[in-house]
């Protein structure tokens, strides 16, 4: 079925908690509330109806924007007959395409659909990134959190976050401490790891 245009009470949507999204800057999003102030909503926000107003499925961005501006409505399509497993890939598509993740939201999503029960190769072919890719970014997840942060925040890159995952957790700090001081290379630091 297709979905239906709509305006809708911003005060009646929710954001979707699986949202691969995590972290919105602030001054992106004030760019964007710029943008909506000025030129209006180019393109509506996806939601999906639940017993008591809407659950947000795409758009979370443009729907932030919206609310720092103080509009009461905003133009949705609605869907009405998504599974949860079809929403997680339209949400996991509108970000990973767009480059909207950082490496670990785009990892932590990948995880996400496994779990509620793709298969690589369908999350593979939702992303268009090769199964090892995905498993990869996945593997990347078991390294401490303190490390996945330094990832999210570009302090350092999802290679060395993949390798240093492969390490027991202890070791992990041990690693990423002797990496910073200059001690311990990327490249020793994957024969370390093997």
């Amino acid at each position: 079925m297709l979905p239906t245009l709509k305006e809708i009470p911003l005060a009646e949507i929710s954001a979707d908690p699986g949202q691969p999204r995590k972290t919105f800057g602030a001054d992106d999003l004030k760019q964007l509330a710029d943008s909506l102030r000025e030129n209006g909503l180019l393109q509506p926000i996806s939601v999906r109806p639940l017993d008591s107003g809407y659950m947000l499925i795409a758009g979370e961005r443009r729907f932030r924007a919206a609310s720092s501006l103080g509009w009461p409505t905003i133009p949705a399509l609605i869907h009405l007959d998504l599974t949860p497993k079809h929403v997680r890939r339209l949400q996991v598509l509108e970000n990973v395409v767009r480059k909207d993740l950082n490496p670990v939201e785009e990892a932590r999503a990948y995880k996400a659909m496994i779990d509620e029960g793709f298969t690589l190769a369908e999350v593979s072919e939702t992303v268009s990134i090769a199964n090892s890719q995905i498993a990869w970014r996945i593997q990347m997840l078991n390294a401490l959190p303190v490390v996945l942060d330094m990832v999210a925040r570009g302090h350092i890159k999802p290679s060395l976050a993949h390798e240093i995952s492969k390490l027991a957790p202890d070791y992990q700090m041990v690693a990423l401490r002797r990496i910073q001081d200059g001690d311990l290379t990327y490249q020793e630091c994957i024969w370390a790891c093997e």
